[in-house]
């Protein structure tokens, strides 16, 4: 067989989250960022209703203007965005879980501040907001792509160019 001729198979449902949004859905469907350096990956769900959300945040704080298009850039911006979006759906924002993905040194660089900035700030703001964060895979030196399968409640990711691993089965509390 010549592979050349093989015809590509569409994976159904898939969301890619680039940079500054995010998406909720519910009870099927793929979300998966596009790649994460020093980006972070906020993933969210709740397991009764199977409804989740992905949001891809590349800078901590907020924006210095509420005027920016871009604000979800953000991480305290796109985390007010996100808790808006749940509980327009009906959802108790601090009810739900969390898993965080990314924030790597990708071309590592020493004098490099950000990746520690983008970790501290996520932490800080979902203490602050009593978020549950039950997994998270943080730091290092790889870049990462975070997956949430809604309908079964796993969220995965890939570090750099190794397989696909599990992070968290919210269907198995």
């Amino acid at each position: 067989m010549d592979i050349n001729h093989i015809p590509a198979i569409p994976i159904p449902n898939v969301r890619y989250i680039e940079a500054g949004k995010f998406f909720i859905g519910s009870q099927e469907g793929i979300i998966v960022s596009t790649p994460l350096g020093t980006c972070i990956a906020i993933i969210v769900y709740d397991a009764l209703t199977k409804t989740g959300g992905m949001a891809h945040v590349m800078l901590p704080g907020k924006s210095p203007t509420s005027k920016t298009k871009d604000r979800n850039i953000y991480i305290e911006d796109c985390i007010e965005a996100l808790q808006e979006g749940f509980e327009e759906l009906g959802f108790i924002f601090e009810s739900l879980e969390f898993c965080l993905i990314g924030a790597a040194n990708v071309l590592k660089k020493e004098d490099t501040t950000l990746c520690q900035s983008m970790i501290n700030n996520i932490t800080d703001s979902t203490e602050d907001k009593n978020l549950n964060i039950v997994a998270k895979s943080l730091g290092g030196m790889e870049r990462r792509v975070a997956k949430l399968d809604i309908s079964k409640g796993i969220v995965s990711f890939t570090l750099g160019d190794n397989a696909e691993q599990i992070l968290w089965d919210f269907s198995k509390k």
